[in-house]
């Protein structure tokens, strides 16, 4: 898919000859990078909408889910923007660290998704010993032990 629109992009500005590769490279990971920007922005508000929306329900983990994903959905956007501008950047680099595009993006998925599910056992937490959020709200001391023992597990399992 990168390597269409790059082929597609230059196609058009070799037709007009006015730039150099670089800077049809430059171009092209500029508009990645403020592709990316405008996506995980965009983004950020739609959740941030639907937060709005759900915590107007009575389910209390709707809200929870949705504030525990908001900042790491907006994490993945942005680690899969820079991955595809570094991808451009290496098609037309030989800067040795490119070759790590892969890695990172493979480590970047399991940091974002280990953080996701590090925030929705604490927002988890916070609601299960809440006297405002639950009728019976669970003993403050075992919630944060088992909360404790999910996290180390979690940690541990990455």
């Amino acid at each position: 898919m990168i390597g269409d629109i790059m082929a597609t992009v230059n196609g058009w500005i070799d037709n007009f000859g006015l730039l150099s590769e670089s800077w049809r490279v430059g171009i092209v990971v500029f508009a990645l990078v403020f592709g990316t920007a405008t996506v995980a922005y965009i983004v950020s508000h739609i959740i941030g909408a639907l937060e709005r929306k759900f915590s107007n329900t009575k389910n209390l983990w709707d809200d929870t889910i949705l504030h525990a994903a908001r900042k790491p959905v907006v994490a993945f956007v942005w680690l899969q923007g820079v991955y595809w501008a570094a991808e451009v950047a290496h098609r037309y680099s030989e800067a040795e660290i490119f070759t790590a595009n892969e890695t990172v993006l493979r480590m970047g998925f399991v940091v974002i998704l280990v953080w996701a599910v590090l925030r929705l056992i604490k927002e988890g937490e916070a609601i299960l010993v809440s006297p405002m959020k639950m009728k019976k709200p669970m003993d403050y001391t075992t919630v944060n032990a088992v909360s404790k023992l999910s996290r180390a597990v979690v940690i541990i399992t990455a």
